[in-house]
């Protein structure tokens, strides 16, 4: 685990390097059309002002042993990802293509063995049992649908008589690789950790702080970008920030630190 902080500490340069170079040298992003740079744009800051020392801190509390560190972690991390992803596949930046690339790629890796080496089943038995966790599934499931429905117009032009298709952004080749990070990946993992969440599977409990803070990023990042578009309002992008913010705390609220009775043990033991 020494060794798997370090390369956690090493992902965390890598993409402040990556966010400052984005920032106070944008001309690296010279091929990007101009309204999907105000999306880069945002990107770039979130990750140098929010998610690097969140990526810090997180790592920091995880080597304590410390579970609400751990699930911070996890989003942290998959944020990195779902975003240095879609800038590898979209091409955003010839000189940083190599850096985007490797973040991408060390912060997936990084994500699939910290899942796999993580004790779901402790974590589990760790959450108040007599807590409801109905509405945080529920907004995992509209999360879910309204990522997947931000490019409903585009797959189905017919839904509106006023076509968006028209719109220079939706036919651009950075925004298809979203399209596809979005239909293909987040919105449907959304779905099955609200449902696992809903039927208390260990899994639900695992990714729903990921996904959590992954959505208030995403949706966070679109203010002041979409709306010029007139494809939703800011006020709703707003509000499913503030949601998935208040949703996280809430949701780590009812995951205990302390460490389990022999009751619980014998529970775990026998799953």
């Amino acid at each position: 685990m020494t060794c798997f902080n370090i390369f956690s500490v090493i992902l965390a340069l890598m993409a402040g390097v990556a966010a400052g170079q984005g920032i106070y040298h944008p001309e690296v992003y010279s091929a990007v059309e101009s309204d999907y740079l105000k999306l880069v744009s945002n990107q770039d800051f979130t990750v140098l002002v929010i998610f690097v020392p969140l990526l810090l801190t997180s790592t920091w509390l995880a080597a304590q042993r410390q579970y609400r560190g751990t699930l911070v972690w996890l989003g942290a991390v998959g944020f990195l990802s779902y975003v240095y992803t879609g800038y590898a596949l979209a091409g955003v930046s010839e000189r940083l293509f190599l850096l985007h690339s490797a973040i991408a790629s060390l912060s997936y890796f990084l994500l699939l063995i910290r899942l796999a080496v993580i004790d779901h089943e402790e974590i589990r038995l760790r959450f108040t049992p007599v807590a409801s966790y109905a509405f945080t599934a529920s907004f995992l499931l509209v999360a879910a649908f309204l990522i997947v429905a931000l490019w409903l117009p585009k797959l189905a032009p017919s839904f509106s008589n006023k076509t968006m298709l028209e719109m220079a952004l939706l036919k651009t080749k950075a925004v298809f690789a979203i399209r596809v990070l979005d239909i293909v990946f987040l919105g449907p993992l959304c779905c099955l950790t609200g449902i696992w969440l809903f039927g208390r599977k260990a899994a639900g409990y695992i990714l729903t702080t990921m996904l959590l803070i992954i959505a208030a990023a995403k949706f966070g990042t679109m203010l002041n970008d979409w709306h010029s578009l007139h494809i939703y309002p800011n006020s709703l992008f707003a509000g499913l920030t503030l949601v998935s913010l208040v949703s996280t705390v809430r949701f780590l609220k009812k995951l205990r630190e302390e460490r389990l009775t022999s009751y619980h043990d014998r529970i775990s033991k026998s799953c």
